[in-house]
């Protein structure tokens, strides 16, 4: 396990063997997300924490899991905000 940033241009591509690099830990929005899942081939990482606590900023406020065989994303609201009317 890492804990850099801005590490994407420094990855070591050879250590990788073609392998795709999920983390979190830095809030990008849902579009952000996908692109990434859409295009991974230009930066072999994909980011899925889309701020789970951040309901008030558009595009973000979701818990994200990412299931690798299909490639696809999944979205869920927080629902704590939701049932306490915070979600904006």
């Amino acid at each position: 396990m890492l804990w850099i940033r801005d590490w994407y241009n420094e990855m070591d591509y050879d250590w990788r063997r073609g392998r795709v690099i999920v983390h979190g830990h830095t809030p990008v929005s849902d579009e952000v997300i996908r692109s990434m899942v859409a295009d991974w081939t230009h930066i072999p990482a994909i980011d899925i924490d889309n701020g789970c606590f951040i309901s008030f900023q558009e595009g973000m406020g979701h818990l994200c899991s990412f299931e690798l065989t299909f490639r696809k994303l999944f979205f869920q609201k927080n629902m704590w905000l939701v049932e306490n009317g915070l979600n904006y």
